[in-house]
């Protein structure tokens, strides 16, 4: 699953990698990025890409409890489920981030209370695409109304094969899930309500970021200094 993920990442940096034709909402750079919170998101509309924001997480209008919004979607069975298969055609966005977390979590405290857990990012791409679905539920009596899932995949060989960076489906030492990530190009072709179920598949096979690595999360404020400064760096 994703759970958590971080944004270090100025708007303008977004608007360069993506092309991003209009800018309708902004959010500063967080260092940590909770379920049910606002996200970046960029849809494709028939004017271009557009960076707007979202609730993370889907309420849709047949869900009777909303203390327990869908957060993910399962790649593998993304149209065998009505309520996603119907968002495939032309509600499909990505959700930039820098990183996610991964490690076990302490629900007794809270569902995203975690008790040690593992940054994962990428040395070559400062941004990261999540591949997701978005949709829009009128009747929510309270809260954003516009709301996005993250899909993820199987874990299994998308990281890097440092000895000090590994993934074992063994030992489990990283989650078995994690976020569909698409490299740039990839990511905005998944944002063309034009292509085909065959093109989407042509796009997720071939355009999926691999060779992820895993670092020791530093705290939030040291961190979100060390990331602020790499994509300082990488903008000079």
């Amino acid at each position: 699953m994703c759970e958590k993920f971080s944004r270090y990442f100025e708007t303008s940096s977004l608007r360069e990698l993506y092309n991003v034709n209009y800018i309708r909402k902004a959010l500063d750079p967080k260092a940590e990025v909770f379920p049910g919170e606002q996200v970046p998101v960029l849809v494709g509309e028939p004017g271009g890409r557009v960076l707007t924001n979202m609730a993370w997480g889907l309420i849709p209008v047949w869900m009777k409890s909303q203390i327990k919004p869908l957060i993910n979607a399962r790649a593998e069975t993304l149209t065998q489920l009505p309520t996603f298969n119907r968002l495939l055609k032309n509600q499909r966005c990505i959700i930039p981030a820098s990183g996610y977390f991964d490690g076990s979590s302490n629900k007794s405290v809270s569902p995203y209370h975690y008790i040690s857990h593992k940054y994962i990012s990428h040395k070559d791409y400062p941004i990261l695409g999540f591949a997701g679905l978005w949709d829009e539920n009128q009747k929510l009596v309270s809260g954003q109304k516009k709301r996005v899932t993250i899909i993820t995949q199987s874990a299994e060989n998308n990281f890097s094969h440092s000895p000090a960076i590994s993934y074992s489906p063994i030992s489990h030492s990283l989650g078995a899930r994690m976020p569909l990530i698409l490299t740039p190009q990839a990511a905005m072709q998944w944002l063309d309500p034009t292509l085909s179920a065959l093109e989407l598949r042509a796009i997720v096979s071939s355009g999926k970021v691999k060779d992820l690595q895993e670092s020791r999360w530093l705290g939030e404020e040291v961190q979100f200094g060390v990331q602020l400064q790499h994509e300082q760096q990488r903008a000079a």
